[in-house]
Parts: structure tokens; C-alpha cells; sequence
């Protein structure tokens, strides 16, 4: 029995004629898990994609900024960008490290890593994280909370990637002059 969603399975179907030429083999192969493994490779390759779109995303507008004339205009501010570079580089390695994890995850050898975690933490860091795109595309962002102090127990790796991919989805979708 297929295990796609309900009234969904492919088939291929193989025909041939028998030698005696009046005979055929018809043969059904069920390639329903086959399709699905082929969307989840898709979609993968879609989010991959888009995984990396964002810290290349601010890497471009830092370095296009330090270009600009930061690097002369004011020591302070270049090193603040020096420093969000540096975090973007690490980004990119962490998502190669995530990549590896997947790898791990198909295997069926993923490892959480939950530890409490402020929350205030894991949302500023993914904010600084996006501000640099944000400002390219003329938005300002600002973190508003009402639970300040508030702990979680979280994967805080994993929790800033999707806090970063709401944000990186956010910036995409706002008008700029907002924020």
C-alpha cells in the first residue's frame, strides 16, 4: 500500500510483448516514495539556497559599506563591521556544519543540544545578524519584547537559524522607509 498522501501515488508501468508475441508483461512499480524523496531533495536544495542568500546577502552590503568609506570615515563603525563580517563568516560555516548534521539527521544520528538560553539573546543576535541586509534594503529593525529575561530550553543554533530565516523572510516582504 502507498504511503503518499491519501488518493496521491505515481506508478511506472513497464509493458513489453512475450517472445511468443501474443503475450504481455505488464509490470507496476509503486514509485510514490521515490517522488517524495525527490520533492524533499527539491525543497532542500530551495532552502539551501535561501540559507545562504542571507549572511552572503550581508557580507555583500558590509564590505560595500566598508568600501564606501567606513574604514576612513570612523574607526569605531569599521570595527563594529569588521566584527558583523566576522559573524557572518561564521554563519557560513555553521551552516556547512548544519549541512553535515542533516547529513547525520538522514542517517538518523542527530544530536540536539538543549541548554537553556535567554531569550532576549537569541533574538538580538539574530537581529544583528540581519541588521546590515535590513539597512541595505532601507529598513530599520528594532527588538520589541515583553518578556525580557525570559529562559528557554532551546538548541540555540537551530533556533537562530529559524529566527534568522523569519527576519531574512521579513525584510524581504517589507516596504522599505519601515520597520
Amino acid at each position: 500500500m502507498p504511503s503518499g498522501p491519501p488518493g496521491r501515488s505515481w506508478l511506472q508501468v513497464i509493458a513489453t510483448r512475450l517472445p511468443d508475441g501474443e503475450r504481455r508483461l505488464v509490470v507496476l512499480q509503486d514509485v510514490t516514495e521515490l517522488r517524495r524523496t525527490e520533492a524533499a531533495r527539491r525543497e532542500f536544495v530551495a532552502n539551501v539556497s535561501h540559507e545562504l542568500r542571507t549572511p552572503v546577502a550581508a557580507l555583500k552590503a558590509l564590505v560595500e559599506t566598508l568600501e564606501g568609506g567606513a574604514l576612513e570615515d570612523d574607526p569605531e563603525v569599521a570595527r563594529d563591521f569588521l566584527q558583523r563580517t566576522h559573524i557572518e563568516v561564521d554563519g557560513l560555516a555553521n551552516l556547512v556544519n548544519e549541512l553535515l548534521e542533516l547529513a547525520r539527521a538522514e542517517a538518523g544520528r542527530l544530536e540536539l543540544e538543549i541548554e537553556p538560553c535567554l531569550s532576549d539573546n537569541l533574538l538580538q543576535t539574530s537581529v544583528e545578524r540581519m541588521r546590515p541586509y535590513a539597512e541595505q534594503m532601507g529598513l530599520d529593525v528594532e527588538v520589541v519584547q515583553n518578556d525580557a529575561g525570559m529562559v528557554v530550553r532551546a538548541d540555540a543554533r537551530r533556533i537562530g537559524q529559524v529566527l534568522t530565516n523569519l527576519l531574512a523572510n521579513a525584510v524581504k516582504f517589507t516596504p522599505p522607509g519601515t520597520h
